[in-house]
């Protein structure tokens, strides 16, 4: 059996090579060779391993390079996201949006209210009934929580127009108290 090269030993060793005496310089360069032989360990392979160890940290260091200009990227995602946000809410209905460079794509509209889209308002209702249960929506009253749970088991197609109205109205309640957006 080989015997197994005790790396801190031969570390201490090569750390005499550095010394300011020549005599030492040379007993610490047989004693690192005597140690290589007898675990049939050649210079080569020291030199293998100290590149291989130089490569694996600079690939450390790159993937931390990446992971933190990703990092900063999402941060910047995330304040655009907020922003966005904040600009539906305060914008009217109808408020014109430009692409850039190009003509308005939707223009001011002062007739009847747009019928508002469908909501999937099973999801929804999941989605503020799993906040409540983490804590960020505790100001919910019991009822408000009791109509939540009918939603999300509600086995028709659409809820009814009251229904309806007061959901929405709750989900924009929960969006505004809580900053975050509702899956619908």
């Amino acid at each position: 059996m080989t015997p197994v090269l005790d790396r801190k030993r031969f570390a201490a060793i090569l750390a005499r090579l550095a010394s300011a005496f020549p005599d030492e310089r040379q007993n610490a360069a047989s004693l690192a060779d005597r140690m290589l032989r007898k675990a049939d360990i050649g210079w080569v392979d020291i030199g293998i391993i100290i590149v291989e160890h130089a490569e694996a940290i600079a690939r450390a260091d790159e993937a931390e390079q990446i992971a933190l200009e990703l990092q900063t990227e999402v941060l910047r995602l995330q304040a655009q996201i907020e922003t966005l946000q904040a600009d539906r809410r305060r914008e009217p209905v109808g408020a014109m949006w430009e692409e850039v460079g190009g003509p308005p794509a939707v223009s001011v509209s002062f007739g009847p209210a747009p019928v508002p889209p469908p909501l999937d308002f099973r999801a929804g209702a999941r989605w503020a009934l799993d906040l409540y249960l983490e804590g960020p929506l505790g100001w919910l009253t019991g009822r408000e929580v009791g109509f939540l749970t009918s939603c999300s088991n509600w086995r028709g197609p659409r809820l009814t127009p009251k229904m309806d109205a007061r959901f929405r109205d709750l989900m924009h309640k929960v969006e505004q108290r809580s900053g975050r957006m509702p899956p619908l």
